[in-house]
């Protein structure tokens, strides 16, 4: 009675224990000798294994009555609760908060199941085979899935974005019909919906290979070493894979939500570097050598661009699924790590010789032990800014994703909202030391930079062995150098203009910074969408044209447009809580008139808008030469709001000043 009772209902063998008054391992034994003697004599007459003939017979039944080509079944899956593993920590427990495995199950097109497991290795499927009455392409047989599988060479599941074209909406269509086959076993076959019959699998880990038995007579085992009592390779995967593939139906609300938070605290962050730049231009050594005022724009605006670089390919990977368990969030962190530590330490270098190659320009001269300083001085920020800042971006990203939250929408700007005021700072700071030092203990700053010279050549052999990181090593240097290049230029400006306009000073990063984050946090979802969508050369219908005008980058129906006219409410609220938190704060050595914060809104938004319309059309060009916009548009984006920023707020400045706007004290 207590083998029928079991094989009729599933109760627990706790439950039947009390019923039967029969030991637990006696049930547990007489449970897995009938299951066993069940699936050895019936096998092969209610679930043979698929053939390569049972699998085309498959495939041929789907073709009439799904219309989907080369498909062989349609795929599905079940968590069954068991009691926790011994030693198994948090390997087992899915996104319902218990522990479970995952049944897995395949149907053919008579609603009948194919086969039943808990996962396996190797396949045996048909032959690639081109479409009827085609001679190309060659296509592989697939089984159909809902959006918890990743999609592989043979498993599809449909396109989860709005606004789809035709043809994908066309091809959800054929696969919702592929699938309706799983819908109806899932109400009409008790295997699907085991879990509906009992609560935990109390199965004892002593048990060789402990068995439950399915309609249909199928027998799933749980364990895969029953000698050491291992559980099979089968995590509940479920939690990862549906959100890894997690599409964001964004509205406007949910768009501002999540980026003006992070925007304002990364606006209060420029808002501190302003203030600690408006306090230490007076200190001596920025007096004494005024090539660390040239450095600032350049070192900072390099900083962000290998933060928000960072953090644009982190939420990427993040958004595909491809940062959801330990061991790829540390792999994937790691490698990028010490990828922004050769790369901190390389345009930390070029930054700080440009610097002293246009300040040599200015003053006709160049003496060795300030351009040691700024080498040195240069160095030491980037890398120690690059590995703390690239630890908060990847904290960031992977407690955005454990939130369901949009890592593209909160991981730029939380990246530069510490990254210009800790960089600065430790810029000042280490100058300062340095010059101090001068004449007392000239071979520190050699010394500095010997040791960066020789501990380089360990990060580039770390980068390069991981495989995350190997192709932005040798291709992302173009975008990093020529970003430096762009901010020397507005370096320059900055360096012209402080000596007329004092006040200048602290609203440099924040005009810079405000649009950069702006722009990057367009840049990345626009990335992120075209990771999505297709292959890296290649564009979605909706996406073919790249050269839009200005009207539709910013009016049009697209998801993109959407996100410029979000982004683009925020700069006037944004910046006039910036500018009156600094006048708060008694910096910058003008009051706000009308006229000066008419002039520097109007400047603002021209810089943001400007750069807006930009990113769409130059991450589309190099999404359409297979250049990966994640490596490459950030770097050249806020470079250019540095520039952009920098000279209108000089002419914003010159214009107050030729008007006569004495109020604003704007000569010096």
């Amino acid at each position: 009675m207590a083998r029928k009772r079991y094989i009729a209902t599933g109760n627990t063998f706790t439950d039947l224990h009390y019923s039967y008054r029969l030991g637990i391992s006696t049930i547990a034994s007489i449970a897995r000798q009938v299951c066993r003697m069940i699936w050895d004599v019936l096998k092969t007459e209610c679930m043979p294994e698929p053939s390569l003939e049972i699998w085309q017979e498959i495939r041929d039944g789907l073709e009439v009555c799904a219309n989907f080509l080369n498909c062989i079944d349609a795929l599905d899956g079940k968590h069954i609760r068991i009691t926790k593993p011994t030693k198994s920590g948090s390997l087992f427990l899915n996104y319902k908060h218990y522990f479970s495995i995952v049944l897995l199950a395949i149907c053919d097109s008579n609603y009948c199941f194919s086969f039943i497991d808990v996962g396996a290795f190797g396949k045996n499927l048909p032959e690639s085979r081109p479409l009827p009455k085609t001679s190309q392409p060659i296509l592989s047989h697939v089984i159909v899935a809902e959006k918890a599988f990743g999609i592989s060479q043979h498993v599809l599941r449909h396109y989860a974005r709005k606004n789809l074209n035709y043809k994908k909406k066309v091809f959800n269509y054929q696969l919702t019909r592929a699938r309706r086959l799983h819908f109806g076993n899932r109400t009409a076959v008790s295997t699907v919906n085991m879990t509906k019959q009992f609560t935990t699998l109390n199965l004892p880990m002593s048990m060789d290979g402990g068995v439950m038995p399915c309609e249909g007579n199928v027998e799933v085992t749980f364990l895969d070493d029953p000698e050491n009592g291992r559980l099979p390779d089968v995590v509940a995967e479920t939690k990862i894979n549906t959100s890894s593939n997690m599409e964001y139906s964004e509205t406007y609300v949910s768009i501002a939500v999540q980026v003006f938070i992070p925007f304002l605290i990364a606006g209060f962050g420029m808002v501190g570097a302003g203030l600690v730049l408006d306090l230490v231009q007076h200190w001596i050594v920025f007096e004494v050598i005024t090539e660390i005022v040239i450095l600032v724009p350049a070192l900072l605006g390099l900083k962000g661009n290998l933060e928000m670089t960072l953090a644009s390919r982190l939420s990427t990977q993040a958004n595909l699924g491809h940062m959801d368990t330990p061991k790829q969030q540390w792999s994937m962190i790691v490698g990028n790590l010490t990828l922004i530590q050769c790369q901190a330490i390389v345009v930390g270098f070029l930054g700080s010789v440009v610097a002293i190659v246009m300040g040599g320009i200015k003053s006709y001269s160049v003496e060795l032990d300030h351009a040691f300083l700024l080498c040195a001085s240069s160095l030491v920020t980037s890398s120690l800014a690059s590995f703390v800042l690239g630890l908060i971006t990847a904290a960031v990203i992977v407690f955005s994703r454990h939130c369901k939250i949009n890592p593209d929408n909160v991981a730029t700007p939380i990246a530069a909202s510490l990254g210009d005021i800790t960089s600065l700072a430790l810029l000042s700071w280490i100058s300062t030391v340095l010059y101090d030092a001068i004449g007392e203990e000239d071979w520190l700053a050699p010394l500095i930079i010997a040791g960066y010279i020789l501990i380089t050549p360990l990060w580039v052999w770390i980068a390069k062995k991981n495989e995350h990181t190997r192709e932005v090593l040798h291709s992302g240097w173009t975008p990093v150098m020529a970003a430096m290049l762009i901010s020397s230029v507005g370096g320059l400006i900055l360096d012209f203009m402080v000596s007329r306009f004092e006040g200048i000073a602290v609203f440099q990063p924040v005009i810079n910074g405000v649009g950069g984050n702006l722009v990057a946090v367009q840049a990345s979802r626009i990335s992120t969408a075209l990771h999505r969508e297709e292959e890296l050369g290649k564009l979605a219908n909706e996406d073919t044209v790249i050269f839009i005008t200005p009207k539709a980058g910013f009016f049009g129906k697209g998801v993109h447009a959407r996100t410029a006219r979000v982004l683009m409410l925020m700069v006037i609220p944004g910046h006039l809580i910036f500018i009156y938190t600094i006048n708060y704060m008694k910096a910058g050595h003008i009051s706000l008139t009308p006229l000066f914060v008419f002039v520097y809104l109007c400047a603002s938004t021209l810089q943001v808008a400007t750069l807006l319309y930009i990113a769409y059309i130059m991450i589309h060009w190099m999404w359409k030469r297979n250049v990966d916009p994640d490596n490459s548009a950030i770097p050249y984006l806020t470079s250019l709001g540095d520039l952009l920023g920098i000279s209108l707020l000089a002419i914003g400045f010159h214009f107050l000043y030729l008007v006569g706007d004495r109020d604003a004290q704007l000569d010096i």
